[in-house]
C-alpha cells in the first residue's frame, strides 16, 4: 500500500473500497489488541505485500476469545486464492508458520489452492499444527 494509505490505514474511516466509507478491520484489530496490553505493527512496500502483525497480552482478563483461527485461516486462503498469506502462530517459544507460497509450491502448476480437497487438507494441517503448540 502506498505511504499515504500506510499512514491513515489504522483509521476507522480509511478504506479503499468503493462501496462504503469506512473500514473497522485494523481498528477493531488495534484496538483488540491494545485493551489486553498489545498492539499492531503494520509494514507495506508497494509490489512487495502487507504485514500486519498483531501482539496480544494473552492472560489479559479483556482479551476476546480467539474463535476458531483454522477456519478463519482456511477461509481467507479459499476465497482469495491469489493472494500469498504467510501467517505465525506462536506461544510461548513454540510456533507454526503456515504459508500459502509453499502448500502452492507443493501442489505444482495444476491444483487450486481453493478446491474443495485442498481446503479439506488444509483445515487438518493447520489445526494439527495449531493443536500441538498448546
Amino acid at each position: 500500500m502506498s505511504e499515504e494509505l500506510l499512514n491513515t490505514v489504522q483509521d476507522p474511516f480509511s478504506t479503499t473500497r468503493t462501496t462504503r466509507k469506512i473500514g473497522l478491520g485494523i481498528s477493531f484489530l488495534k484496538e483488540a489488541a491494545e485493551i489486553t496490553g498489545g498492539h499492531i505493527d503494520i509494514e507495506s512496500k508497494i509490489g512487495v505485500g502487507t504485514t500486519v502483525t498483531a501482539h496480544f497480552g494473552k492472560s489479559h482478563i479483556d482479551r476476546q476469545p480467539i474463535g476458531n483461527l483454522t477456519e478463519t485461516i482456511v477461509t481467507l486462503v479459499t476465497f482469495n486464492p491469489d493472494i500469498d498469506f504467510n501467517i505465525r502462530y506462536k506461544v510461548n517459544d513454540n510456533e507454526f508458520i503456515f504459508s500459502t507460497e509453499e502448500v502452492k509450491a507443493m501442489l505444482g502448476d495444476d491444483a487450486m489452492i481453493n478446491s474443495p480437497p485442498v481446503a479439506s487438507f488444509l483445515s487438518e494441517y493447520i489445526q494439527e499444527h495449531i493443536d500441538a503448540l498448546h
